[in-house]
């Protein structure tokens, strides 16, 4: 199997590697730094390491992976990594390519250029003044051969555990140490630059991608001199060539012929006559163990696998020219072989359609299927309950874990008891059972792992926003009341598949709406009390929903490791409303945010908070609410507390 290996340490570099992972190249790329791990996952044929490697380290990999060609893009000022990539190359006889980054010729005055980083050390012990440093952390030793460095030089490095470590050991000051990740344009760089009182700004020639351009503006714009520490001359090639070069090595497109097939039920008197012939034309079939036991009829060469990695490598170092793959069902109906197309493009497919276990049950118990909603909760967490609820007849596909019995008690706990359940097991075998009855009868019974359900709901429709106060559990904790609710979600603008965070949800109520409109979405109720923990669970039982998460403790801290959020609701923050917000933008910059504040002290934060971020569709309404009470014959109205409800949709921070 042909592959590359990459050492990718510039933008050029992770350029490259998105690029060969688009073209199906299998590729090792090492980056020196976990940092630099961080900036370029791995994927199906990109696997990252971070490490520095020894010229020894490396012919030890080379001759391990025999790879067609070394790349080489690390950086131009990384002149000892490049020196032992070409010379282990040259010892193990592997070719070896140099990826240079593209330079601008540009004129800029004020500035002072020198080879080495001892030469701009040399040049500033020589004038007084502040620097702003921006070379990196590699140079942060040498630099303490600068007078008076403690107080002349602002450090700009990366926001790296170990890189701040090491200032603090070299004895930089922390107020002069700035951990920040570009890029950084012209107008952030003069900000820095007025804001520390540099004079002077050191950086390496560093081309266009390392924001070299944006430094010099902003040293023209305020009167700064540059000290530039010039690039090192080197032969090498273009991105463009670089390309060329793979392309012309990786030329080849495999000269395979792949079926894909849907079994139906898994038996071969299930098969379609195309898919019949297909299988006895093929010199490898690819199936579950299930699968192929029940097509041993066709005594062909098979291996075991379902998940589409495992396929595509059984396909990669096969010798067969002709091969099969094999699906349960239909293979475009919550099938496997989704993923699996998706990894065969350079291959000559052919897809071959199954009875799926859904038709066939179906047209088994005499239903129509058109106006069916189906889920699949095979070894998946669906909200079939928010399905259930809002629809007449739901199609369960089963298995994973997820059993007849597992659902008809869930069915139970949410109290829908009187839907009608069919449950179809073993379909199509000999000891196939269709079963019906209430969910009710059914929690003690044992099923097949891999089932079928049907739900009836004569009582499903759909959710109108603003359940009544009085349809909630309540006890002694503060709840969201229905009109301010009712409001607050409309400013959500909640979608279907929404993320939600209710932070301070107390009683659920806000929680419950949000979970009845954002059906295939997920809502985390973020709650510190415990007595009001138990009033979410019960309220989630009473109004069935199921796509409710509780998450105990004080918000932000509790938030960090949550899934990100598409909308944040804020009924009491504890005074972390801050934080919380901070929190939530880096989640997600675009966030839906609605806040409800009854105190003038915390419209007062929520206004400083809002002008330090640029805010789309921004808004704030105060909601007075009255209500009528009878008085002897006479109807008066009592005013409710005014509340503040505060809705906007972030865009990203106006400072980095």
């Amino acid at each position: 199997m042909k592959k590359l290996i990459l050492f990718a340490g510039t933008t050029e570099g992770r350029k490259l590697a998105q690029y060969l992972e688009e073209r199906k190249i299998y590729t090792n790329v090492f980056v020196a730094t976990q940092y630099g791990e961080e900036l370029l996952q791995s994927g199906e044929f990109i696997q990252v390491e971070s490490g520095k490697l020894e010229k020894k380290h490396m012919e030890k990999k080379f001759e391990e992976e025999k790879p067609e060609m070394v790349i080489d893009a690390t950086h131009p000022f990384a002149q000892i990594a490049s020196d032992n990539i070409k010379k282990a190359c040259n010892d193990v006889g592997i070719k070896y390519i140099r990826l240079l980054r593209n330079f601008e010729e540009r004129s800029y005055g004020n500035c002072i250029y020198v080879e080495s980083i001892n030469e701009a050390i040399e040049y500033l012990n020589k004038v007084s003044g502040r620097v702003l440093v921006t070379t990196g952390s590699k140079d942060l030793m040498a630099l303490t051969a600068v007078k008076d460095f403690e107080k002349r030089l602002v450090i700009r490095i990366l926001p790296d555990a170990d890189n701040l470590r090491v200032c603090r050991e070299l004895g930089f000051s922390p107020q002069n140490t700035i951990c920040m990740q570009g890029p950084f344009s012209s107008k952030m760089n003069e900000v820095i630059i007025t804001e520390t009182g540099s004079e002077y700004l050191l950086t390496k020639e560093s081309g266009k991608v390392g924001g070299f351009y944006e430094k010099l503006d902003a040293c023209k714009s305020t009167g700064t001199k540059a000290i530039i520490i010039g690039r090192l001359k080197e032969n090498g090639f273009s991105f463009e060539e670089v390309k060329s070069a793979i392309d012309g090595k990786f030329e080849h497109t495999p000269d395979k012929k792949i079926y894909i097939i849907g079994a139906g039920m898994g038996k071969a008197d299930m098969l379609t006559v195309r898919a019949t012939q297909a299988i006895k034309d093929s010199n490898l079939v690819i199936s579950s163990d299930r699968i192929l036991k029940q097509i041993s009829c066709f005594q062909k060469e098979t291996s075991v696998a379902y998940k589409a990695d495992e396929i595509l490598k059984i396909i990669q170092n096969s010798c067969a020219n002709t091969i099969a793959v094999i699906f349960s069902g239909d293979i475009g109906f919550f099938s496997g072989a989704k993923a699996l197309r998706s990894k065969l493009e350079k291959y000559n497919v052919e897809c071959i359609s199954g009875i799926s276990s859904a038709v066939y049950f179906m047209n088994k118990i005499g239903k129509s299927y058109e106006n069916t909603k189906t889920v699949s909760i095979h070894g998946r967490d669906e909200n079939f309950i928010g399905a259930v609820r809002e629809n007449e007849s739901v199609l369960l596909l089963l298995g994973g874990g997820n059993t007849a019995q597992s659902v008809c008690r869930t069915l139970e706990n949410y109290g829908m008891t009187n839907v009608l359940v069919t449950i179809g097991e073993n379909l199509y075998y000999p000891n196939e059972k269709i079963s019906t009855g209430f969910a009710t009868d059914f929690i003690d019974e044992n099923f097949d792992d891999l089932s079928v359900m049907l739900i009836e709901n004569a009582n499903a429709g759909q959710h109108s926003l603003g359940i009544a106060d009085d349809k909630f559990i309540r006890g002694e904790v503060p709840m969201t009341k229905n009109e301010v609710r009712t409001v607050s979600i409309a400013k959500l603008q909640l979608t279907k598949n929404a993320v939600v965070y209710d932070v301070g949800a107390g009683t659920g109520s806000v929680s419950v709406e949000c979970a009845l409109i954002a059906t295939y979405g997920k809502i985390f109720a973020i709650e510190k009390n415990p007595l009001a923990i138990g009033l979410i669970k019960e309220n989630m039982k009473k109004q069935g929903a199921s796509n409710i998460e509780i998450i105990e403790g004080n918000a932000p801290f509790v938030m960090e490791n949550l899934p990100t959020p598409t909308h944040v609701f804020i009924g009491g923050s504890s005074g972390n409303l801050k934080e919380i917000i901070e929190l939530v933008i880096k989640k997600n910059p675009k966030v839906r945010v609605v806040i409800n504040a009854i105190a003038l002290e915390t419209i007062a934060n929520v206004m400083e908070i809002l002008n330090c971020f640029e805010i789309k569709d921004s808004e704030i309404i105060q909601l007075g609410i009255s209500r009528g009470r009878l008085l002897g014959k006479y109807h008066l109205m009592t005013a409710q507390n005014p509340v503040f409800i505060i809705s906007f949709g972030i865009l990203g921070a106006k400072y980095e």
